[in-house]
């Protein structure tokens, strides 16, 4: 089972990540993460240099972390963070298609899914709107309701 949660409402902006990772309590650093359809309002030199070699970035938590602090107040136009168990390969995680947030109708349908099925828990900002969190971990989508008590659940989003 995957939960799910939007934010579109309450927040100057919804897409900045550092923000958006101050509603969890150890998410970012027990994981490595996939970063995915990266776009940013600013030049992120790890981001770009990603772009241009590929199609992903593969970072620890904590690599993860000192970009975002770094970058604090960086708005994400579109993307997908994609968590996983740290002893997933990324070989592992290469054998199944990269996911996509720009033109992924599939992230307005009901049941809500992880794009990728290794991932743990995927975070959509989307079109600078708005931000999905995705999680196969209740509590993660709990934590991210209680920080932003104006979010909704996805399932019920989808659902108008």
């Amino acid at each position: 089972m995957v939960f799910g949660a939007v934010l579109e409402k309450g927040e100057s902006f919804y897409t900045d990540m550092d923000r958006i990772f101050s509603a969890f309590e150890d998410l970012l650093l027990r994981h490595n993460w996939l970063i995915t359809d990266c776009e940013t309002n600013i030049c992120i030199k790890e981001f770009d240099e990603a772009q241009a070699g590929g199609e992903y970035l593969w970072l620890s938590g904590g690599e993860l972390a000192d970009i975002l602090r770094k970058h604090g107040g960086c708005q994400w136009i579109w993307g997908v963070l994609s968590a996983f168990e740290p002893d997933t390969t990324l070989e592992d995680v290469l054998k199944y298609p990269l996911p996509y947030a720009d033109g992924n109708g599939r992230l307005w349908e009901n049941p809500p899914l992880l794009q990728h099925p290794l991932a743990l828990t995927e975070i959509v900002p989307f079109d600078s709107e708005l931000v999905i969190v995705l999680s196969k971990d209740g509590e993660v989508i709990r934590q991210f309701r209680e920080r932003f008590p104006l979010s909704e659940d996805l399932k019920e989003y989808n659902k108008r």
